[in-house]
């Protein structure tokens, strides 16, 4: 029992270490002054983020606020939002019309308004 708990133990530990390589630290390339002032820019492009160009435009300037500061939390998370909205609106094979307005379009809403309003 006891050498089964510290063979346990010791597999554990060399099995869950970290291995060199594994992951990829990136080097900043630059400031954390430039990378404030991609980031403002790219932030005034994510405000109109419906728009295919102007999403790309601030996937840009976030990949260089990230490029140029590599701790640059907030360019990550824009850039990990921003790939996914690129994708799931402006290259899924559905509009955005149709993503959104469903319960606009659909008749169900307009069915269930004319028998409320029938019984009473």
């Amino acid at each position: 029992m006891r050498f089964s708990l510290i063979f346990a133990a010791t597999m554990l530990t060399i099995g869950c270490a970290k291995h060199s390589g594994s992951y990829e630290q990136v080097a900043s390339t630059g400031t954390a002054e430039q990378s404030a002032g991609l980031q403002a820019e790219a932030d005034a492009a994510w405000e109109n983020r419906g728009d295919a160009a102007q999403l790309k435009l601030a996937l840009d300037k976030y990949e260089s606020a990230l490029q140029a500061d590599s701790t640059n939390r907030h360019a990550a998370v824009r850039l990990t939002r921003g790939w996914y909205w690129y994708g799931d609106i402006h290259e899924s094979t559905r509009k955005p019309s149709s993503v959104h307005g469903t319960l606009q379009s659909s008749p169900a809403p307009a069915a269930w308004r004319s028998t409320r309003t029938s019984r009473s």
